[in-house]
């Protein structure tokens, strides 16, 4: 009795203590801070194409203006060979043309930069029969050429050249020139041209700026270790005066050219670093201090542009270039036509500002992304008198998708009342919070806005989702547990079979007899888990609390998946992988995997002798295919602002999010479901585009596009999922020790399933 009262008293404080943290945070919304406010100008009339910026020293942005015409195609040609005017235009506080510079110069610049009296130091790239000259010309602030250093010749017959291509420059007080390049450490030249050494180890994409006391700062990839660094330098000594290793927030799969930029503020030193997310800044000893601008919290996001490169002025005030995604721009109708991609300029200046004409809601998110930033960017955009704060709860030294933390401290949050208004829900166990009541009832909300389209969805992922008739989170985008076939080895061995009724009795039957032992492959060799992923919701039973581990069915599954070949040095979630090593040892015959990404089905095209089908897995015939989600989302069933809520949830569910590159795995929107598949082979036919998808030691795989009764497949088998595979985190990992200790031999399939079932038991009934 005494230690159930101990328990108790101990649950009465950590609620207590959880709410007096929560609101020590808050702050006083009356009180004026100095805030970053936004400004958006739009495209500069007067731009064509925008380069890479700077600051002059009358606070006036300097940006170059790439040659040619909108509408019309530029000859590279005759633009290499012959002498051209280049602009840079001067732009005013106000946004607005001050001043024209025009430089004539042979070939293309790559990058330039300004002195501290306004002289333009400009990398140019001319190529010959021989090779790219790349030169550097120093003009006056007129754009008269006063000098030109050749800085050699990239032959095309020499691959190791590519190397030394320039990728960024600075110059310091004393007329010292610096250059960043490809795959390089840094150069240094004197004011005359002349090579002075080099400084720090070869970076790959480094990019390199000046201090006011003469530093040169460098960001970027070490080679040695792929470690992203930011590094300053004394260039007198070659001294590294100190490393700040800083990793900035990457996106998983496609990469949509996002650089890395670095400016240094003339008055206090502070280093401002440009990744996809903000602006991140630095003190003068390296020390990261967070993010000087956050774009999720103004409306740039919303535009669905990215950022492309920033200036800092001596006012603190932050100029930045946004243009479209270069995907975006490959495959936009316009770009065949030649039309210059979509740009936008914003301003962002330093002011006092209060929070008493906005109401805030918060998001929790075990870490954020670009799909999450966009949609907090749109919402703030659409709802001036709210704004969404992101609370990453998250574990940021995890690995993997199970973040404890995050599971514990929302846990927490919401039984005790507290808690965010919208949050994350995949790998929480939500179906216990919404047993509870501390979950709105989404179907309800749906029913309620007469402007919601349930015919724009695939509702039957919303159907399979449901808890007693109600939707209490909302699927954002899903992979399905699908099996490939490889069509035209299938014709070959005159294989028949009916997916339709197929189990995994009859697939093993059917695959025992077509395998003659000439290197043909059944499944990759890290099926397993697949198919126990697949099969999890016939184990756990979350509304009635059970297990059904000692049926028998769990171990005949787990000796089954072990006949199909497991390798415990293989084991993962990610079939392309395993796909890609298993075809270059042979054909396969069926792949089972979790797909979701059009790219990867393309890769897997080539590896299934350019022919695939796609069917649910050989268990889940009876009641449509199984599906796991990527992104899930609630309201807290406690929130004041049910409807701000509700329309952030739809902002989730817009095509404009729908269809973001980031978002991984299929839309549930129908409309951007199409549209990604046809994005994806407009990629892969575009002409002079090349793609790879490379994993081991095998050869890289060219994907290639999927046929339009690929794509109908595809679309049909999405329609029928009817089973939603979600995972409690903590099961899972009870689940995958196991059966670990099974597959590498130390205990029996039988064994497996009697700890499973006291285990999961003990869990499902706390």
């Amino acid at each position: 009795m005494f230690k159930k009262v101990l328990c108790l008293i101990a649950a009465v404080l950590l609620v207590i203590g959880t709410a007096a943290c929560k609101k020590n945070k808050e702050v006083d919304p009356s009180v004026p801070s100095m805030k970053y406010v936004e400004e958006e100008f739009g495209a500069v009339k007067d731009i064509i194409q925008p380069g890479s910026m700077q600051v002059n020293s009358q606070n006036q942005l300097v940006i170059q203006n790439i040659p040619g015409s909108a509408g019309e195609e530029v000859n590279s040609q005759e633009l290499n060979t012959a002498t051209e005017k280049h602009e840079f235009l001067v732009l005013g506080a106000d946004g607005k043309l001050k001043n024209r510079i025009a430089c004539e110069l042979k070939g293309q610049v790559s990058t330039f930069t300004l002195d501290s009296q306004d002289n333009l130091y400009i990398v140019t790239g001319t190529p010959d029969e021989s090779g790219i000259n790349q030169q550097l010309h120093i003009a006056d602030p007129n754009g008269i050429v006063k000098q030109t250093i050749e800085l050699g010749v990239l032959s095309y017959t020499d691959q190791e050249d590519y190397k030394k291509t320039i990728t960024g420059i600075a110059v310091d007080k004393e007329g010292n020139i610096y250059l960043s390049r490809m795959i390089d450490n840094v150069l240094m030249l004197d004011k005359e041209g002349k090579e002075k050494g080099t400084l720090g180890e070869a970076m790959y994409m480094g990019t390199v700026q000046t201090d006011a006391d003469n530093n040169v700062l460098l960001y970027g990839s070490q080679i040695s270790d792929y470690q992203n660094v930011l590094q300053k330098f004394n260039p007198t000594t070659s001294e590294n005066l100190w490393t700040t290793p800083f990793e900035p927030r990457r996106e998983e799969g496609v990469y949509t050219g996002e650089i890395s930029a670095i400016r240094c503020d003339s008055n206090d030193r502070s280093i401002y670093l440009l990744t996809g997310d903000g602006v991140e800044k630095f003190d003068t000893s390296g020390k990261h201090t967070g993010k000087a601008l956050d774009f999720k919290e103004h409306t740039i996001l919303a535009s669905g542009l990215q950022a492309r490169d920033f200036v800092i002025d001596s006012e603190k005030t932050i100029w930045l270039l946004a243009s479209e995604s270069q995907m975006n721009s490959m495959v936009a109708e316009d770009a065949a036509q030649g039309e210059a991609a979509e740009f936008s300029l914003y301003q962002y200046s330093l002011k006092q500002v209060s929070n008493t004409d906005t109401v805030p809601l918060t998001l929790s998110v075990p870490s954020s992304n670009r799909m999450i930033d966009v949609a907090v960017s749109s919402f703030n955009k659409e709802n001036p008198g709210y704004r969404i704060t992101v609370e990453q709860v998250g574990d940021t030294k995890r690995k993997g998708k199970y973040d404890e933390q995050y599971i514990n401290t929302l846990g927490t949050e919401l039984m005790s009342g507290l808690g965010p208004d919208i949050l994350s829900v995949e790998g929480l166990p939500y179906e216990k919070y919404a047993e509870k009541g501390m979950l709105v009832d989404l179907s309800q909300m749906m029913e309620e806005d007469k402007t919601f389209k349930n015919n724009n969805y695939y509702t039957n992922l919303f159907d399979a989702m449901k808890q007693d008739g109600k939707l209490f989170v909302m699927p954002v985008n899903v992979s399905g547990i699908a099996m490939l076939s490889n069509k035209k080895l299938l014709s070959e061995k005159k294989v028949s079979f009916d997916p339709a009724n197929w189990t995994w009795e009859s697939f093993h039957t059917m695959t025992a007899h077509s395998s003659d032992g000439s290197g043909v492959y059944i499944v990759p060799p890290d099926t397993a888990n697949i198919i126990l992923m697949g099969a999890y919701q016939r184990f756990i039973d979350v509304k009635n609390k059970k297990a059904s581990f000692d049926t028998g069915e769990f171990e005949k599954m787990l000796e089954m998946a072990k006949g199909f070949g497991m390798n415990t040095e293989k084991m993962s979630s990610d079939g392309i992988s395993s796909l890609i090593e298993t075809a270059a040892r042979g054909r396969v015959m069926f792949s089972p995997q979790v797909i979701g990404e059009f790219m990867m089905l393309s890769a897997s095209k080539v590896a299934l002798d350019g022919e695939f089908g796609v069917h649910n897995m050989p268990d889940e015939s009876q009641r449509g295919g199984s599906f796991k989600c990527n992104e899930v989302f609630a309201i807290n069933g406690s929130t004041k602002y049910r409807e701000q809520a509700w329309d952030f949830i739809k902002i989730l569910l817009s095509d404009e999010i729908q269809s973001l590159d980031e978002l991984k795995g299929f839309p549930v929107s129908k409309k951007a479901l199409r549209d990604k598949a046809d994005k994806n082979n407009k990629l892969l036919t575009t002409p002079g585009m090349g793609f790879s998808v490379s994993t081991g030691s095998v050869e890289p795989i060219t994907p290639i596009a999927l046929s339009e009764d690929e794509i109908s497949q595809l679309l049909d088998y999405v329609d029928g999922l009817a089973t939603c595979c979600h995972m409690d985190q903590k099961i899972l990992g009870m689940i995958q020790t196991e059966t670990g200790s099974y597959f590498s031999g130390e205990k029996s399939a039988s064994d497996v399933a009697k700890t499973l079932q006291q285990k999961v038991s003990l869990y499902l009934g706390e």
